[in-house]
């Protein structure tokens, strides 16, 4: 992986405790307060794919990154395990939202459904250094209130 110095790189973004968000470097999550017609436009939707707004059931994240691989079959299976958190049980999200002094959090009670998650319409394309990457967005919804 090209190395890109980071303060966190040396820790794992996780949803459920799996590594699917794909490299730090290429993260960023913040909380997200808008509607269900903001989702849709932050994510690329058509209007009215979010049928409620994400912070309905007690707050969202807005997850932006990119998976990165060696080659395009690497990158195809880091989306489709991403792709197969949709419509799992909430549960803890590890990521760096730079809320705290560490700059990480975990939020309990994360989820999301397919419409929450979009891959870049351009599909895997090249990176620099014979690498390949996929851009996503992605909204967790969060059940509850509050971080560990």
């Amino acid at each position: 992986m090209p190395a890109l110095a980071q303060p966190y790189d040396s820790l794992t973004a996780t949803l459920l405790g799996q590594p699917v968000f794909g490299p730090t470097p290429f993260l960023a999550a913040s909380i997200f307060v808008g509607s269900a017609a903001q989702a849709d436009a932050w994510l690329g939707n058509p209007a009215g794919t979010t049928a409620y707004a994400p912070a309905a059931a007690g707050g969202a994240l807005a997850v932006a990154g990119s998976l990165l691989g060696p080659d395009t079959p690497s990158v195809a299976a880091q989306q489709a395990a991403l792709a197969a958190m949709a419509g799992l049980a909430p549960g803890p999200a590890a990521l760096p939202t730079l809320n705290t002094l560490t700059g990480w959090d975990i939020w309990p009670g994360c989820s999301f459904g397919p419409t929450d998650l979009v891959f870049d319409a351009g599909g895997i394309v090249p990176y620099p250094g014979g690498w390949w990457q996929l851009g996503y967005r992605l909204i967790l919804r969060r059940q509850g209130a509050g971080f560990f």
